[in-house]
């Protein structure tokens, strides 16, 4: 089992339970791999709750390994409150005595600010925590587990200690773990695995992460210093990973993922690329000083449809910058603004990090920021969006600023949050706040303990206390009544502090830290690695020290960005070809992104080429706006649109369709007529179907004559009624509701009550 801490609704963008999907798959069918989430509240709310796999229905407790994967600091209270669901053992201790069968293994990009888990230093709410990054290991873990009897998997575990890198197995001997690196970065090992198809709105997006780790060395950012060393992808394997990807998935949108999207050597050559395979591309995170130097990639990147840009500012200040050791200055902070205004972009928010230790001379440089980009937008666009959007610095672990004072309530925060609120606001500008202060305080106080609160988890989870996009009024005060915090643990803490998970090897050590707190007190700064001489944390290897110090980064030529139009403009214009589908009972419920993809991935599949000539799909009939609001669930024939890449590419592609026997139309295809069986495996009372097929044809203001001839119901719709050509006909035979209509048919009276489509067409 895969366990997530949050609803799917949540994480539903995420990838680590495809990941870890992607690394089972390697060795287990796919009836052996299954998902659990956090239930929503309206489920959580049911008498006798279970947590049981999603595909299958399997108690949790019945499976042999479940992988938990912890992506943020709080969603951690969640795991007691799942396994108080599962009916598993809290404690490591406690599982060991009731030989429970599953073992409990945990990762995620929490995973070394996880310590809440500890009941003592070899007990916690896990068997084994995976520090690092798991590509190939948890493959290995996994193979290693696979075949050993319940009764000797547990010593097993433990014996994996030491042999599999970045597992720490409590019960086994103390020994320093190192963390997982992966090495290989020749291969996009996420884009190139198997992949789960979940139902849902992103069922058309896919992800590629294009380098792994970060070349800076931002004091506050926890992912750039659990991740270094920064390595690269390489070029041709990133459009291998992408065919792959297209057709795994049957995905039309492409995520690009990396800390820093524009460090990456062939950005441009990506970008132009991998529009030529996806319908959109995304892209995020990017640096500001990179755009500031190269006026042509911001050109370039708006030419291949950008319009909404995030910048990382984080200090309000330049001493505030220069504190979280962003190199960004004022100049070069104010350049890059003026070329996106330069640009037909519609938003741009600036994300900041309040550390609850600005001044007024602060907020004073922040005003001054704020008017000089208000006098720029007055001069050169005054209808984009402009946003500021806040977050509370949490210090974070294994960072230089985890040995920085906390701030644990909210009149210390206050004074700075309001003066700042106040600039923002009084400057013209929206002022968001990212989390309340409780949730806040509960983030700081989780990922910094270096207590065993475990027992404080538990009773939360006992009292019902979780997260789900918020936290729940009164878990703070719950949380502080039961955790005592002293004085060392609140104030700025010396070099030789004991922190939590005193027994990882995190490759860069605790005096390099502890120098760069003492920099950013300072507000000296050193630079990136990138292009420039090593600055000595030891996290690199020699080959990625000598890649990093000669690393340069290709910039688009005026061609690229010519070429870059031209392939937007054609994907804009493309007109579809239209064909006859068949969509599976299985996808009877399903969104139809979740159908989109399915459609997608037969064409790619099946057409020779076909990554490069279908560009996306829409259904123009059933999940078409005509029907928005009127279908119920439904399977069996559509009509659907299939979009080339260019106009140039149409007749090829409809020969493709044709020879592997669509129906193909140059314009949307007549419909003479719709067949539509429907029925209810609950339902199998005929007089209760005679009911239902009534008040549909009522609802649809059809009249009729009811006679019964034998097992068979007919409706005879009135002659007067067919003119409007709704319903032809409607019988009830074989337990099914038995319509033939045309295109404007209404089945919304009996949503929501389980009722099936099967749409046939002619």
């Amino acid at each position: 089992m895969i366990l997530r801490l949050s609803p799917f609704r949540d994480i539903v963008k995420s990838t680590p339970h495809q990941f870890l999907y992607g690394e089972c798959a390697r060795l287990l069918p796919d009836s052996q791999i299954d998902f659990a989430f956090l239930p929503m509240e309206r489920e959580r709310k049911k008498e006798g709750l279970e947590l049981v796999g999603i595909r299958s229905h399997r108690r949790a407790a019945d499976f042999d390994l479940i992988l938990i994967s912890n992506s943020y600091a709080v969603e951690l209270i969640n795991l007691p409150y799942m396994l108080r669901l599962a009916n598993i053992p809290y404690s490591t201790d406690e599982r060991v005595l009731q030989h429970t069968k599953p073992l409990l293994v945990m990762g995620g990009s929490n995973a070394l600010a996880s310590q809440g888990i500890l009941y003592a230093s070899d007990n916690a709410l896990v068997d084994a925590l995976y520090l690092g990054e798991g590509e190939n290991n948890t493959t290995a873990l996994v193979k290693a587990l696979m075949d050993i009897p319940l009764e000797g998997r547990r010593a097993k575990l433990i014996g994996l200690q030491g042999v599999i890198p970045g597992l720490k197995v409590f019960g086994a001997p103390w020994q320093k773990i190192i963390k997982a690196i992966y090495a290989d970065t020749e291969v996009e090992l996420l884009a190139t695995s198997k992949q789960a198809l979940f139902d849902s709105s992103e069922a058309t997006t896919a992800r590629l992460q294009i380098a792994y780790g970060c070349p800076g060395f931002c004091t506050f950012c926890f992912e750039g210093w659990e991740r270094k060393p920064y390595r690269e992808v390489p070029f041709e394997a990133l459009l291998r990973a992408a065919h792959s990807l297209r057709k795994e998935t049957g995905a039309d949108t492409l995520e690009i993922t990396a800390f820093n999207f524009n460090t990456h050597t062939e950005v441009v050559r990506l970008i132009k690329e991998l529009n030529r395979l996806f319908f959109r591309v995304n892209f995020m995170s990017q640096r500001a000083d990179i755009l500031a130097r190269n006026p042509s990639l911001v050109h370039y990147e708006v030419s291949s449809d950008k319009r909404q840009y995030t910048i990382g500012v984080e200090g309000i200040s330049q001493k505030m910058r220069s504190y979280f050791h962003k190199d960004l200055d004022k100049a070069t902070l104010l350049h890059v603004i003026k070329l996106l205004l330069a640009e037909q972009i519609r938003e741009i928010k600036l994300f900041f990090i309040l550390s609850g230790l600005e001044t007024d001379n602060d907020i004073l440089d922040f005003k001054g920021l704020l008017d000089s980009i208000e006098k720029m937008k007055i001069q050169s666009n005054r209808g984009v969006r402009i946003l500021c959007s806040f977050g509370l610095l949490v210090r974070m672990p294994f960072t230089p600023l985890r040995y920085e004072r906390l701030l644990l309530t909210e009149q210390e925060w206050e004074d700075v949050v309001s003066k700042v609120r106040q600039t923002v606001q009084s400057s013209g500008y929206e002022f968001r706040l990212t989390y309340p202060y409780e949730e806040y305080f509960l983030s700081q106080a989780l990922v910094m303990t270096n207590q065993f609160i475990a027992p404080t988890l538990e009773k939360m989870a006992r009292k019902g206390l979780v997260y789900d996009q918020s936290l729940p009024s009164g878990a703070w005060k719950f949380f502080c009544t039961e955790v005592k915090w002293n004085s060392s643990f609140i104030k700025e803490k010396t070099e030789d502090y004991p922190f939590a998970y005193d027994f990882v090897d995190c490759r860069i050590p605790s005096s390099f830290l502890y120098q760069r707190f003492l920099s950013a007190k300072a507000g000296l700064e050193a630079g990136s690695c990138l292009g420039d001489v090593c600055k000595g944390c030891s996290s690199c290897n020699r080959e990625q020290r000598s890649f990093l110090a000669n690393h340069t980064i290709s910039m688009p030529t005026q061609r690229d960005c010519e070429e870059i139009s031209l392939i937007m403009k054609e994907k804009a214009q493309a007109r579809p070809l239209f064909i006859k589908v068949d969509i599976p009972k299985e996808y009877a419920g399903a969104r139809r992104e979740t159908k989109a993809a399915f459609i997608i991935k037969q064409l790619v599949n099946k057409i020779e080429a076909g990554t490069e000539a279908v560009m996306t799909v829409r259904d123009v009939l059933f999940d078409g706006d005509s029907f928005e609001g009127k279908m119920i669930s439904w399977y069996g024939q559509s009509v659907y649109a299939v979009y080339p890449f260019s106009n140039g590419q149409r007749d090829s592609l409809a020969c493709a369709l044709s020879q592997n026997g669509y129906l193909v139309g140059q314009e949307p295809l007549s419909i003479k007529k719709i067949g539509i069986r429907i029925e209810n495996a609950l339902v199998q009372d005929g007089q209760q179907l005679e009911k239902i097929a009534s008040q549909l044809l009522k609802d649809m203001y059809m009249p009729y004559i009811l006679s019964r001839k034998g097992a068979v119901t007919n409706f005879t719709i009135v002659p007067k009624a067919l003119k409007k050509h709704v319903v032809q006909s409607c019988k009830i035979m074989d337990k099914m509701i038995l319509l033939e209509c045309q295109s404007k048919f209404d089945l919304s009276s009996i949503r929501d009550k389980g009722y099936i489509a099967q749409l046939l067409i002619e």
